[in-house]
């Protein structure tokens, strides 16, 4: 009877292809959790998390600080037994703050499902309107960022020009009604497109912001304000709110949609808890009628992008992640997970969970810390 012999976090700094900005951050690499799950078997799981103070309120070390609390698992000699347990409380939720935890969750889930090579989604429930094979393709959207209007401008004409179908617009710095404008200008009426805040704005600007938004012709305006202060925000409201930094787990999802009905979500492996914790939000929401896209953490390596490109086929909204070369420097995978001309690329076979195989001696020898646990 298999069991989990040790858990290692590796903290690795992982180092971006260029500058990316907006009104919550600026940053050029990333401070990424790796986890190494091993089974007393001899077999080798890797799993990724990226914490982010402002999104869960989790730092490298606040994460490194759980190793210790992790509950120890039980023999687990099935599939079943494997996703009970990563789906139950083994990491003791660290405080009363929703969301802390969920990046150790994450990584911890992604290499004990490689370990154990358990693929969960045949196991999930499927909602009752989603046919039981999700697409084999799907298309990828972008997102232009703060920064020099000319950078932006190239990188909207060089979008529009490669095929991309949608994109999101930061917010949030600087003159919004000119940025606005201009990324309409720049991508032409036949792209679909949506704005980010990522919190930047206060309550009593939201409605004539959302209302020049519109004439525009952008879709939807995403989390406006700060979390907690989402009750300050008027009704009626010209375009609808999707929630990020606020929706965590299925209690903010309760919380959002009683507030507002018509509000949708951005769920994020990561920053959800996983995929399990992620799939609860979905099925919740989905159940509610509420719109949810897929989201990424920025500088996602290979072993995300190809967690979140198997679940990618579903009915999500819009779709963002996939950059894999285009801004990540290493992606620590053999395959490679960046997606294609106009953000197309296929969702793979299932079997496993991600599925890719990781370059684990490459993560091992950049890591600057390594902390272990047996059990």
């Amino acid at each position: 009877m298999p069991r989990l012999a040790r858990l290692t976090f590796h903290h690795v700094r992982v180092p971006l292809r260029r500058k990316v900005s907006h009104a919550s951050h600026t940053r050029t690499e990333n401070d990424a959790l790796f986890v190494k799950a091993e089974t007393d078997d001899d077999r080798t799981g890797w799993g990724e998390g990226l914490p982010r103070a402002y999104v869960t309120g989790e730092t490298v070390e606040s994460c490194f600080a759980q190793l210790p609390r992790l509950e120890p698992p039980p023999p687990l000699p099935d599939d079943e037994s494997v996703l009970r347990w990563l789906h139950g409380p083994f990491l003791p939720a660290p405080s009363d703050r929703p969301g802390d935890g969920n990046t150790v969750r994450c990584a911890v889930e992604t290499a004990v499902l490689a370990a154990f090579g358990v693929d969960p989604l045949p196991h999930l429930k499927r909602p009752r309107d989603q046919g039981e094979e999700p697409r084999d393709r799907v298309q990828y959207s972008v997102v232009l960022t703060t920064g020099k209007a000319w950078k932006r401008r190239a990188a909207a004409l060089a979008y529009r020009l490669w095929g991309f179908r949608d994109a999101k617009l930061k917010l949030g710095v600087g003159d919004d009604a000119a940025a606005a404008r201009q990324a309409r200008r720049w991508f032409g009426p036949h792209v679909a497109l949506r704005a980010d805040a990522n919190e930047a704005w206060e309550p009593a600007e939201v409605a004539a912001k959302c209302e020049m938004l519109a004439a525009w012709g952008f879709e939807s305006v995403e989390q406006p304000v700060p979390r907690g202060r989402e009750e300050e925000l008027p009704t009626g409201l010209a375009l609808p709110i999707v929630w990020d930094e606020s929706v965590l787990c299925p209690a903010d999802a309760k919380r959002l949609h009683a507030l507002d009905p018509t509000c949708r979500f951005n769920l994020r492996l990561s920053k959800n808890g996983g995929l399990l914790r992620l799939w609860d939000v979905f099925l919740w929401a989905k159940k509610h009628d509420v719109p949810c896209q897929l989201g990424c953490m920025v500088g996602e390596t290979g072993l995300l992008s190809a967690a979140q490109r198997a679940i990618a086929g579903f009915d999500w909204t819009r779709l963002e992640g996939g950059y894999g070369r285009h801004l990540v420097a290493e992606q620590f995978t053999e395959e490679d997970w960046t997606f294609g001309r106009g953000g197309r690329a296929g969702v793979p076979p299932g079997g496993s969970y991600p599925p890719t195989r990781v370059r684990g001696g490459a993560i091992e020898s950049v890591a600057v810390r390594r902390e272990s646990r047996s059990f």
